[in-house]
């Protein structure tokens, strides 16, 4: 019986394993047909391999998503390389990387799945998250950019004709010690397509997306090797950017992952959050640096990105074939009440030639120039009607913009001069300097003027919280009692209109467990670390459908939220994801980097809204969260187990000097209820109050030597706080009053409103004001 088992799953092992195999008899051996599967450039690619015997007949490769025109040449020309070796190890195709070795996997899938498996175990790299450096206010803006072309083909007899421009361009703000202040890198990945008779086929009216405006549907992930897309990455690598300057940036250390990832960055900041090639990324920063502009006053800098295709060309009788690509690119810097400080435009007219028989006859190695690089070059003085090249017309388009909101950028008057130049100013500023059509640089700065004015300047500052005990057990006869509070905290500053400006959530996931005996086994005294202090110790990526961990997640919801007002942020459509995760967010925005639920957060910041107060003066606001659970008990013989959860907590708006404009700080001391059986008492459905939430009812008058409430001594000291840095707040004279008393307010500012111990209050402060944003 045992003999026979073992036969049966000897042979269930073996169908498991080369499940996709079929196999017949001929003259020259066994006929076996294998199926893999390898991570192309568009997504999954599939191969058929055919055997006779050991010998490989037939190779047949399915790339349906694959670029046309650069993965085709793989899948056309690889499989018979792989036939005549017998062998994968072949060389991939020059120009289809990426597509020759989704090839090559496929086919050792196919051939050895057992030790090329699929889908590709992902690399384990420990999850750094990338820190933001410090930089001062912006004084200078730069655009940089730079373009490559070397991807276009020709016309073959196996492949049309394919032009692509990539176009990376960088909008950075700088400081007085030339730091990046702020930094936006996007790409214009342009690409026209011609059919065999070189006729272009694609949509010339279509928008031309970016890679960062397609965000998750760039395609990324499956081809990363840390399952994270590109604007993700970007994100990661722009934070890396904040308080460095040009040549430390262009200094970053770098390797080269393979053929195609010459310059991956190889500092341990950044090696699990960016494997992209950085090295136009850094070039566009440099020039940017180099051509930087006065820029007083500058809150923010926005990048604006549009391309179009319209002017491309179908080969016919008189006209030979030809794809342009013109990418439109503004860096803007904008004030704090949302006008134009300084604006940078700029034009990419990129053509790519072919002759009749669709050849190229650009020189692909040679880097094309944008209007303003060409400046005289671009001969246009020829055909205006007051004399001035385009660049020269641009400066005095940018010097108008000067002072204005996008509103009255957007509303300037024009006229249709002609068929070719339909939107001309008409306004007597600009009649004897602009004559060029201003419509698609109205509609560029627009963008980048939204994507610097997310949100205006601070002017409230709140706290939100919530708590729940609902996952406290009580004691069972196979489990012992554990008590768990769940206090969910946003700091939130708000503008002028109720959007969100900043916004940083955290959770105190506290838990105090007993033994058999209800004694308290967790230590009393160790750190209780926020999901935010843990970051990757938190442990969420294996259970994360995306891989993602908490604090990532959150980071992406809150970047989501900026520019956003309280009722907009609770009207966030979510789905049920399974009975844990009721209300994930349901957006395309959102989908590929937050699967958590995020009832609680939006909660959280509704309330922060509510309660916002003033905070006129703000730059940034920070979050502080600690907990302890000292003042939990044990079960004696005169006590009932109980554990107790204190949460300190604080929202901090400071100024550009780091001084407290607005405080607000709270705690959550939760207690959890046993009987002597370790059955709970505390009923889990009741949400526990804060300090400030109970007032009156928290019960300290009796016991104040000053009969003060607990909240009024805290709006005391909340007031005392205003004006000073870190440093004075926790350099506080303080005195013991008595054991349970040990740093009680030694100030005649205080001694007749503040006689509670401010040590843990000091501390969360310090933490809040170090984590401002």
């Amino acid at each position: 019986m045992k003999k026979a088992l073992s036969l049966i799953l000897v042979v269930l092992m073996v169908t498991a394993l080369f499940g996709c195999a079929q196999t017949t008899t001929t003259p020259g051996g066994e006929t076996v047909t294998l199926t893999g599967t390898g991570e192309g450039f568009g997504g999954e690619v599939t191969v058929t391999v055919t055997k006779e015997g050991d010998k490989i007949i037939e190779v047949v490769p399915v790339g349906a998503n694959e670029t046309p025109g650069i993965g085709d040449k793989a899948i056309n020309e690889l499989p018979a390389k792989i036939v005549e070796a017998n062998s994968p190890d072949v060389d991939v195709i020059a120009g289809a990387t990426i597509t020759s070795k989704a090839i090559i996997y496929a086919v050792k899938n196919a051939l050895d799945p057992a030790a090329n498996p699929w889908p590709i175990p992902k690399e384990e790299v420990p999850v750094v998250e990338v820190p933001k450096g410090e930089a001062g206010s912006i004084v200078k803006v730069g655009l940089g950019q730079n373009i490559s072309i070397g991807k276009s083909k020709s016309a073959t007899a196996d492949a049309t004709a394919v032009a692509q421009a990539d176009v990376t361009i960088a909008a950075v703000g700088f400081d007085a010690d030339g730091k990046v202040a702020s930094v936006t890198v996007d790409v214009a990945q342009n690409k026209v397509a011609f059919d065999k008779d070189l006729k272009v086929t694609t949509d010339r009216e279509a928008e031309v997306k970016s890679k960062k405006d397609l965000g998750p549907d760039y395609g990324m992930v499956g081809a990363s090797s840390i399952g994270k897309e590109w604007f993700e990455q970007m994100a990661a690598f722009e934070n890396w950017m904040i308080g460095k300057t040009a040549d430390e940036i262009a200094g970053l250390k770098v390797k080269e992952r393979d053929e195609s990832h010459k310059n991956v960055p190889d500092v341990p900041e950044l090696t699990s959050s960016v494997t992209i090639t950085v090295e136009s990324y850094i070039a566009a920063v440099k020039e940017a640096w180099e051509n930087a502009e006065d820029a007083n006053g500058a809150v923010a800098v926005g990048l604006g990105v549009e391309t179009h295709i319209g002017s491309s060309k179908d080969k016919t009788a008189d006209v030979k074939p030809m794809a342009q690509m013109d990418t439109y690119m503004t860096a803007v810097a904008v004030d704090a009440d949302g006008k134009v400080v300084k604006s940078i435009v700029d034009v990419a007219q990129v053509k790519v030639n072919y002759d009749e028989n669709g050849t190229l006859t650009t020189d692909l190695a040679v880097e094309p120039q944008t209007k303003k690089e060409l400046k005289e070059g671009y001969g246009m003085v020829g055909a205006s009607s007051i004399g001035k090249e385009w660049f020269e017309q641009m400066y005095a388009f940018e010097d108008w913009m000067v002072g204005k909101t996008v509103e009255e950028i957007t509303g300037l008057k024009v006229k249709e001069r002609d068929a070719n130049h339909k939107s001309v100013p008409d306004v007597p500023e600009l009649t004897s300097t602009v004559t060029i059509t201003v419509e698609g640089y109205q509609a560029v700065v627009e963008e980048a003027m939204a994507n610097a004015i997310k949100a205006g300047p601070i002017v409230k500052v709140g706290l939100g919280q919530n708590i729940s005990i609902g996952k406290s057990k009580s004691a069972t006869a196979d489990a012992t009692a554990v008590a768990q509070a769940d206090v969910t905290i946003a700091a939130v500053g708000f503008d002028a209109n109720g959007k969100v400006a900043s916004v940083t959530i955290d959770v105190a996931q506290n838990k105090v467990a007993f033994d058999k005996d209800l004694k308290v086994t967790t230590d009393r005294e160790a750190e209780v670390k926020s999901k935010k202090d843990l970051g990757p110790d938190y442990g969420m990526v294996g259970a994360s459908s995306i891989g993602k961990e908490w604090f990532e997640q959150m980071a992406a919801f809150e970047s989501w939220m900026i520019g956003k007002t309280a009722d907009e942020i609770a009207g966030l459509k979510v789905k049920e994801r399974d009975e844990s995760h009721k209300n994930v967010p349901d957006v395309p925005e959102l989908t590929s980097s937050v699967t958590i639920t995020v009832e609680s957060y939006i909660a959280a910041v509704k309330e922060a809204w509510e309660n916002a107060e003033d905070a006129v003066g703000a730059a940034k606001v920070g979050l502080g969260v600690e907990t302890h659970i000292g003042s939990s008990k044990d079960k004696t013989a005169d006590v009932k187990p109980m554990a107790q959860m204190d949460t300190y907590m604080t929202a901090v708006a400071v100024d550009k000097d780091g001084k407290v404009v607005k405080s607000i700080v709270d705690v959550a001391q939760v207690k959890v209820n046993y009987d002597e059986n370790g059955t709970l008492t505390t009923d889990l459905a009741v949400e526990p109050q804060t300090k400030k939430e109970l007032k009156e009812g928290y019960g300290m008058v009796g016991a104040s030597s000053i009969g003060k409430e607990w909240f009024e001594q805290m709006y005391a000291f909340e007031d005392w706080m205003v004006g000073k840095t870190a440093d004075e707040i926790t350099g506080l004279k303080v005195k013991e009053r008595d054991a349970n008393h040990k740093s009680v307010p030694d100030v005649p500012e205080l001694t007749s409103t503040v006689t509670i111990t401010v040590e843990g209050y000091q501390a969360v402060i310090k933490e809040a004001i170090a984590n401002v944003r």
